[in-house]
């Protein structure tokens, strides 16, 4: 039994104890619970130990209520049953797939927009994981692949890492860098190891960012060819709902279209460029956390980087980052070279100044570019 099945039994048998008003034996559990939640503390990533250190100081907190007869039995049971870290956040994490592994704290909270995303991800992800038996009875088949595509700088791998944090699913990272080796028959292992420990760690995540650089209809070489082969034969493979693949890319066009097939990467999501909303809760995101003069209007900045009405050309999310990037430098700069103690602050004068010095990245032939691939690969589904 792992550290996590013991903490998951006691924090049950504390449960039980508390129904039938048995406080002091309910106490005990609590503590043989903190007991291996230490344990797991210990062997944990940097990114999850606070997890840990939350739950424990919960449970001590409980204890010392439980010793001074501060709350009801009803209220401790609460308590217990809402703090719990996530199986899938202490699985055991074969060595030899440790250096693979991209752990994330980030969930959808800390994403700016892409609402209908998130309720799209949620449904293929997370109806097979959670209602199997649901998903059995209306005959729903989940999806093996999605491939995420959309102009550069939009959020496309935040939106990944994210997806990951929100449904505590760890992600395998495949990254076409280290695929590729000088070594003869490497390049396909490698692809096989990534998928082994995905499988090891199920429910989880193989990412592939750049996909275009793995797999791509432009390099017929021997090694690219083996790699494609054995990647496709993998997804064709799979076990649907217990590994799930996400590939981002910003050259859909370049991927073999043997790839885009149902059974493999056949879910096609689009992410857009950010709207007002989108653009609105970005400088609310970038800016939070520095001094802010009370001239800022987070409504003003989103409407100021609206696309441009003659040219059509907008901003991407990486633009509007790199916009507060250069505010925030502004004010430090502000602030080292001034003689006075003059609190500095940044200024709605000073963001516009930027944004009026910063160059669009996305033209409308790109957007088109994507809709019409978009159009033309569904179609072919």
């Amino acid at each position: 039994m792992s550290e996590f099945q013991k903490v998951s039994l006691y924090k049950e048998k504390a449960l039980e104890a508390l129904r039938e008003d048995e406080k002091q034996i309910a106490k005990k559990y609590l503590q043989k619970a903190i007991k291996y939640l230490k344990i797991l503390e210990i062997k944990a990533e940097p990114s999850l130990k606070k997890t840990y250190q939350a739950v424990i100081k919960n449970y001590l907190t409980i204890i010392e209520k439980i010793d001074g007869e501060k709350a009801s039995s009803k209220k401790i049971q609460q308590k217990i049953a809402l703090q719990e870290p996530a199986q899938s956040s202490v699985k055991d994490i074969p060595k030899e797939c440790q250096a693979s592994i991209i752990t994330t704290s980030t969930t959808y909270k800390d994403l700016a927009g892409l609402d209908d995303l998130r309720n799209e991800l949620k449904k293929t992800i997370m109806w097979p994981l959670k209602h199997p038996e649901k998903v059995k009875k209306w005959k729903w088949k989940g999806v093996k692949g999605i491939l995420m595509h959309g102009p550069p700088g939009c959020g496309k791998t935040y939106l990944i890492k994210c997806t990951g944090g929100e449904f505590q699913l760890p992600i395998i990272n495949l990254n076409p860098s280290q695929v590729y080796s000088k070594y003869v028959g490497d390049s396909p292992k490698a692809v096989r190891k990534a998928y082994g420990c995905a499988e090891k760690i199920a429910p989880s995540i193989v990412f592939v960012d750049e996909i275009d650089k793995l797999i791509t209809k432009n390099d017929s070489s021997g090694v690219v060819v083996q790699v494609q082969s054995e990647f496709q034969q993998i997804l064709s493979g799979l076990k649907e709902s217990r590994t799930i693949t996400i590939a981002a890319t910003n050259a859909p066009w370049d991927l073999d279209p043997a790839l885009i097939r149902r059974g493999r990467l056949g879910h096609i999501v689009y992410v857009p460029p950010p709207d007002q909303q989108t653009r609105k809760d970005l400088f609310k995101i970038h800016l939070s956390g520095v001094p802010l003069d009370k001239s800022i209007n987070f409504k003003e900045l989103a409407e100021l980087t609206k696309p441009n009405e003659e040219s059509g050309w907008r901003y991407s999310c990486s633009d509007i980052a790199e916009m507060c990037l250069s505010a925030c430098e502004e004010g430090l700069r502000l602030e080292i070279e001034q003689e006075t103690d003059q609190e500095i602050k940044i200024n709605q004068e000073l963001i516009i100044d930027v944004i009026n010095n910063t160059n669009y990245s996305i033209s409308p032939k790109m957007i088109t570019q994507y809709k019409n691939w978009e159009n033309r690969a569904k179609e072919k589904l």
